[in-house]
This record gives C-alpha cells, structure tokens and sequence, in this order.
C-alpha cells in the first residue's frame, strides 16, 4: 500500500510539471512573444494523494495616470516606465507602471490592485537624475522584489532623458513576470 501511495504522488506531481510546460510560441502567431509577460511559478507536491495540482500565481501589474500621480503625492523629479503599446498613446494619456521620484523609499507600483512603495536595495551602471541603469527594489514586507534594467536613450530639451528600451522583472512568492518598458527620467 505505501509502494501504491508513493507512486501515485510521484505521477501526481510528474504530472503537474508536464502542465507547466512553455506553450510553442506558435500557438499565438497575431502577437509577438516579447510583448507578452510571461508568468512562471514553481509548483509543490501535494500534501495528499488525490490532491489537485498546484496552481500558478499570476502576478497583476497595474497602472496610474497622472492624476493617481498627483493624488499620491509622487510627482516631481524622478524616472516613469510604460509598456511599450501605451507610447502610442498621448503624453497626457499615457499610463506608467513604475514610478522612482529622487527621495528613499519612493518608486511605486500597483500589484495586484494595491499601490505598493518600495525601498531601493541595489543600484549599478550609468547614473541619470537620481537612477541608474539597474536598479532592485524590495518591498516592506520583503516578499516582492522589483528588477528594473534600462537602456538610456536621448536627452531631452529640458532636463530629461528618455528610456529607449528596458526590462522590469517582478518577483512574488513563487511568482514572477517580466515586461518590456519605455520610459523617460528628468526634474
């Protein structure tokens, strides 16, 4: 009987990892693969035979418009990131991902429908308005950390320089996605 059990738990979880497979990329020719996040969680056993498999965490960016930017109390100085397809959008309009203002403590996100302001614990590369190329964040509760690595584009007129291209790479628990960004940084 345990011989039984034990096979049975091993085929359960073998099984949950097949389901986890990538999909071909074919299987979704009308967009292009860079501009979809990609969500990967790392599954467990389960506790007891005839358990269902684990379930993947998603991990739900949101957004803020310039009035949430001013409801917060974060404009100013500092660097915003965007999705690349809210570009098209007029400056006025457009949505931002990520805010990084100059003071500690200060970039912001909305995950999973919470605002969540997070403390910058590493930082590497060029410098620009109070960032760098690479920089991590971790947020209070220490169970979400924040990769963003930027590509600097060309200075603006008055006092900024645009984001050419990027990365933000968000973990949780288990959980995590990556997002290609555009964005700019000035005072």
């Amino acid at each position: 009987m345990k011989r039984l059990v034990w096979l049975i738990t091993i085929l359960t979880v073998v099984g949950g990892l097949s389901a986890c497979a990538p999909e071909s990329t074919q299987s979704r020719p009308t967009i292009p693969p860079a501009a979809i996040p990609t969500v990967v969680a790392s599954p467990s056993p389960p506790s007891a035979v005839g358990a269902s498999p684990p379930q993947e965490q998603a991990i739900a960016i949101g957004d803020f418009g310039f009035d949430d930017i001013e409801k917060l109390g974060a404009a100013g100085c500092g660097m915003t990131l965007w999705r690349p397809e809210a570009a098209a959008q007029g400056a006025g309009d457009r949505r931002f991902i990520l805010l990084n203002g100059l003071e500690a403590d200060s970039m912001l996100m909305k995950l999973n429908g919470e605002v969540v302001r997070f403390r910058r614990t590493a930082a590497s590369g060029n410098e620009f308005y109070g960032q760098q190329t690479s920089q991590t964040f971790v947020s209070p509760d220490g169970n979400t950390t924040v990769q963003a690595n930027v590509t600097l584009g060309q200075t603006g007129e008055i006092e900024s320089v645009a984001i050419q291209n990027g990365t933000l790479r968000v973990e949780q628990g288990s959980a995590s996605v990556e997002v290609p960004v555009l964005g700019d940084a000035g005072c």
